[in-house]
């Protein structure tokens, strides 16, 4: 399977926490432009993935979606690819890392746990009922944080 195959199951699986995004703009917008990282478990297997947006000198980088296979998680995986986002924004020269979480997913520990911080929330779509909460992880403070051993927890 490839990667866009792989993010598109995934992402159908996982209806419940994400907004869907057709396999053409998969394909298009991430995978071909590398903005993309695959959590992969010690036999090489695809668990989890994160998608990014560009790294652009000077500017943010944001998470656009981030997800890991529901029996795999608090394994490491969400860690080791938020180190890897690290070094690609630190690499390209970006300013901060920012991403979206809807209140009621239990990624919010995560996100907070590697060192993202609340900047704000807002009401998400009307047909879920829930807030979104703003992230933003200063990277000069992330070096440190991300660096740490990997806990099984995350």
């Amino acid at each position: 399977m490839d990667d866009a195959s792989f993010i598109v199951g995934l992402m159908k699986t996982e209806t419940a926490a994400l907004g869907f995004i057709p396999a053409p703009a998969i394909r298009e917008r991430w995978v071909s432009l590398g903005r993309y990282i695959i959590q992969r478990d010690r036999r090489g297997r695809p668990r989890g993935y994160l998608l990014h947006g560009p790294l652009t000198p000077g500017r943010p980088l944001f998470i656009n979606q981030a997800i890991i296979d529901y029996d795999h998680r608090m394994r490491g995986h969400g860690i080791l690819a938020a180190r890897e986002l690290l070094k690609r924004a630190i690499h390209a020269g970006c300013t901060p890392i920012k991403l979206r979480c809807a209140d009621d997913l239990e990624a919010n520990a995560f996100w907070q746990a590697a060192g993202f911080k609340i900047t704000g929330a807002e009401p998400g779509g009307a047909q879920r009922h829930r807030y979104i909460v703003r992230y933003e992880l200063n990277l000069l403070e992330a070096t440190t944080r991300l660096r740490a051993p990997v806990r099984s927890v995350w």
